[in-house]
């Protein structure tokens, strides 16, 4: 063969022949070893935490690692937290800033997972998505568009990325927001602080979305491996009044309301309250009627005083505590006709 300069001569062709293709292979690595970097990515993340292919759960995780997820008490009237029952109350659209606490120990790229969850056991294999209108609303917003339309939560965090597809049931393909904790503030105690805003985009009471269901979003630390090393809880509602829900909702609120006698949010009864004494136990029978005294036996009477939500409800009261009366009467009791005298005056006067 002539040697050109362009076609290969003999000793050439011979030498790639020779050529050991697992040489090749290394040499390959070694020029490019980004490629094989990338590789080893993908490989790696077929692996994955036994929990993804799990439905979420409301347990919370106390590890070592000490997750906790901080919320002022709020009082302003977008949103309200309260303690006792570990439970936001907010309106929607409305920015809330949380802080979460941890121990960063030697961990490194460590990132916290936001996922909304139905809290009864019945619905929890559900998908939590936004409602039709709001999900229309967010096609025209400016501000939301940033947000896939099925999810309900925003993070303000500049690196936040949002997961999940609409009718997912297990944890690993549900919608959720993983924000890496990268801008931290460690303490004299070597306790790491980071806030984060968040923002719901949806109300629990929307027909076509959470349709009045109780709702939580679970918070979960994660490594590099998505494992889980903390887990938090937290109850939330999204709906107009976060303190008209709130004071519904809160059990010792209501107590202590009734307690003071006050009177609870929404429709006012009207107020009717009597005070009259109620025989319970038969007087020693006495042969004088003596009508100037008006309850003769004070030893074995009882006061009680009753407010009822309307007037109906206190006649109702009323005649009931009538009938036991004259009753007593018909069986041969006596001075009972006071009490009773009593009650049907105040009857008369409603």
């Amino acid at each position: 063969m002539v040697d050109n300069g362009i076609f290969p001569t003999d000793s050439d062709v011979a030498d790639l022949c020779n050529i050991n293709t697992e040489d090749l292979l290394m040499s390959s690595e070694t020029l490019f070893p980004e490629n094989f970097s990338e590789l080893d990515v993908a490989n790696a993340q077929l692996t994955v935490p036994e929990h993804w292919d799990k439905y979420p759960n409301m347990e919370a995780i106390e590890t070592k690692f000490g997750l906790d997820i901080g919320i002022d008490p709020g009082e302003n009237q977008n949103w309200l937290y309260n303690l006792k029952m570990n439970k936001v109350f907010i309106k929607l659209n409305s920015v809330m800033t949380v802080t979460v606490s941890y121990k960063p120990y030697d961990a490194a790229n460590l990132s916290l997972r936001a996922m909304i969850v139905y809290t009864s056991p019945d619905d929890m294999h559900l998908q939590v998505k936004r409602c039709a209108n709001h999900k229309a609303a967010n096609i025209y917003s400016i501000d939301h568009q940033d947000v896939p339309v099925d999810h309900i939560l925003k993070c303000y965090h500049p690196h936040a990325k949002y997961h999940g597809s609409e009718n997912a049931q297990l944890f690993g393909d549900r919608l959720s927001i993983v924000v890496p904790l990268d801008r931290p503030v460690v303490n004299e105690i070597g306790i790491a602080n980071e806030t984060i805003k968040w923002e719901f985009l949806c109300q629990n009471s929307c027909t076509t979305g959470i349709n009045r269901k109780s709702t939580a979003v679970i918070f979960t630390l994660e490594n590099e491996a998505f494992e889980i090393i903390g887990k938090k809880v937290m109850p939330f509602k999204v709906c107009s009044c976060p303190k008209r829900d709130m004071q519904r909702e809160d059990t010792s609120i209501i107590s202590r309301k009734r307690e003071s006698k006050d009177i609870p949010h929404g429709k006012r009864p009207s107020k009717m309250v009597c005070s009259a004494e109620i025989k319970v136990e038969p007087p020693t029978p006495s042969p004088v009627k003596n009508y100037e005294q008006p309850f003769p036996d004070t030893q074995t009477s009882h006061t009680v005083t009753l407010t009822m939500p309307n007037k109906e409800s206190m006649k109702h009261v009323l005649r009931c505590a009538f009938n036991e009366v004259t009753g007593a009467m018909a069986r041969g009791s006596n001075n009972y006709e006071v009490y009773a005298d009593k009650i049907q005056g105040l009857l008369n006067s409603l």
